[in-house]
């Protein structure tokens, strides 16, 4: 199946394992250069069919600067972005979950695909031409019970990607 996926590189946030490691597969047999964002370092290790592992804190604005400088001196032109780093967090009720907790799943599951998006949206525009992707969930439509930060963020997500198409 020819989609016209040749040639073109990629970066997946969080593409180690899980859905993330899935994607990376799927793209790289597509002919798809993957370079993998994550702040597993053991992921380095790892064969995911990736061109190369970044260590790349997507909650971090300079890290994510600095993995996409990498990431061009790599590869050159970024034409796909695929948000997928995320947690889940703690399940537990609204009134026993944490600030701290809150802000970690927040930071890295909304705030991430901010500061990516972001970041690859001008070098984007300067080559007319790119795709973002970001990972969402039905917990961004429905909300999960006990999940109050996963919810939150996720349906920050689609809200976010819909601001940005």
């Amino acid at each position: 199946m020819n989609l016209g996926l040749d040639g073109k590189t990629a970066i997946v946030t969080g593409g180690s394992r899980g859905i993330g490691q899935g994607i990376t597969r799927t793209l790289t047999s597509l002919g798809v250069d993957v370079l993998v964002w994550d702040i597993d370092p053991a992921a380095e290790k790892n064969e995911h069919h990736a061109v190369e592992h970044l260590l790349v804190d997507v909650s971090n604005e300079q890290s994510v600067i600095e993995g996409l400088e990498r990431s061009i001196e790599l590869v050159g032109k970024i034409d796909i972005l695929v948000n997928n780093a995320g947690i889940n967090g703690p399940t537990v009720p609204a009134e026993e979950y944490s600030l701290s907790d809150w802000s970690r799943v927040i930071d890295i599951d909304l705030t991430g695909v901010f500061l990516c998006s972001r970041a690859l949206i001008a070098h984007m525009k300067h080559h007319q031409s790119g795709r973002i992707i970001s990972v969402a969930s039905v917990a961004g439509k429905e909300g999960n019970a006990n999940a109050c930060a996963y919810s939150a963020a996720k349906a920050g997500v689609i809200g976010l990607t819909k601001s940005l198409a």
